[in-house]
């Protein structure tokens, strides 16, 4: 980068962690969207944004848009400075619940951290440690969050030094696709029923109630600390749904109906379309049934999973922190499908879950379970 392309960044004192303006927001929009505008040209990416943060989750103050800046209060409209706006991120409210290990059971509220964007311009200058130093005072102090999430795509190191969010592991399955000149027949005798966005309201909230039920009742491991989850709200489902179909509308010119499949009340799953990477990917899978007969249910969920992503013309499908019995579904496929490859391997680079504790919580190991995609932001 020429000396032209950069700009000199202020001491730290003279830089202020604070809401953005609405002109800021689109700045900082115009900025990143070279790195997340995937498929979407730049008018399509910033209405792609201003939906995200009028959903059902993020509407009425759920989601905060925050920048690092060399002035400490927005400037008057029309007056702004792109130059004046060093970092930019933002959070997103959401329900957790946390069990401690001495027996305390809790609903809260958390955030989950998104868009965290460095000026080009000012790249490798410790801005993004400010930033983060920032936020996390923020966090601790006037957003009264005890515990909060991001997911990495710079590895596992920089926000565990840089804030405290420290790295979990995440296993990923994915059952490659390959492209079938004959038409799909399911290989599954358990029948299944597709789920549209409608269907989904009440099982969510089956599988919070189910989820809090768990909590309550399972001891945690000697060693352990807390319990710690987000809880798979419609909400958040919703949230995912409402941009796959922005996405496709924009591109393709109509949306992705089928969100999901179910074989009983107990075993379903939900899905979203990326359509950048064509693949299907699993946001959430409840097995909280009976385990005889698990694995051919969440088989039967994988060949309609399958069905979907190849309607889809999609190559892969993905779920997070599969549990043993979905892997297990996966290798049967394998094993009775032609053209299907099951692999299972933690993700080092891209959307690594990372977790921080308030400040003053004791530190100490916590078993973040479930850890599924539904969650990221």
């Amino acid at each position: 980068m020429s000396p032209a392309d950069t700009i000199s960044v202020p001491s730290p004192e003279f830089l202020y962690f604070r809401q953005a303006s609405v002109r800021e927001k689109l700045i900082c929009w115009n900025r990143n969207s070279a790195s997340w505008g995937g498929l979407l040209n730049l008018p399509d990416y910033l209405g792609r944004e201003t939906l995200n943060g009028s959903q059902l989750m993020t509407r009425d103050g759920q989601i905060k848009y925050w920048v690092l800046s060399s002035l400490d209060k927005p400037p008057a409209e029309g007056e702004e400075e792109p130059d004046t706006i060093y970092a930019a991120c933002e959070t997103l409210q959401k329900p957790v619940i946390v069990k401690t290990k001495d027996g305390d059971c809790t609903e809260e509220i958390s955030y989950g951290i998104a868009s965290v964007y460095t000026n080009p311009k000012c790249r490798r200058k410790g801005v993004a440690s400010v930033l983060l130093a920032r936020l996390a005072k923020w966090l601790d102090t006037e957003g009264n969050c005890r515990v909060s999430a991001l997911y990495s795509d710079v590895g596992k190191d920089f926000y565990a030094v840089h804030g405290g969010w420290m790295p979990y592991s995440s296993n990923q399955l994915t059952v490659s696709i390959s492209p079938s000149e004959t038409k799909y027949t399911a290989h599954t005798e358990v029948k299944t029923k597709p789920l549209q966005r409608a269907d989904l309201k009440h099982l969510c909230k089956t599988d919070q109630d189910t989820l809090k039920s768990q909590f309550q009742s399972l001891a945690l491991p000697p060693d352990t600390h807390a319990r710690f989850t987000f809880l798979p709200t419609f909400a958040q489902a919703c949230w995912h749904f409402g941009t796959e179909e922005y996405i496709c509308e924009k591109v393709l010119g109509k949306s992705p109906m089928v969100k999901g499949a179910l074989v009983d009340n107990n075993t379903w799953l939900y899905w979203t379309h990326d359509f950048a990477e064509k693949k299907l990917v699993v946001l959430r899978v409840v097995a909280s049934g009976d385990k005889e007969g698990l694995v051919a249910r969440l088989k039967g969920l994988l060949s309609a999973a399958e069905k979907e992503a190849r309607e889809w013309e999609f190559g892969k499908i993905v779920a997070w922190s599969p549990i043993r019995e979905l892997v297990e579904a996966a290798e049967l496929l394998e094993k009775e499908e032609r053209g299907i490859a099951v692999d299972v391997a933690d993700r080092e680079n891209d959307s690594i879950p990372s977790l921080r504790w308030h400040s003053a919580e004791v530190k100490g190991l916590t078993l973040w379970d479930p850890n599924e995609k539904y969650a990221w932001c």
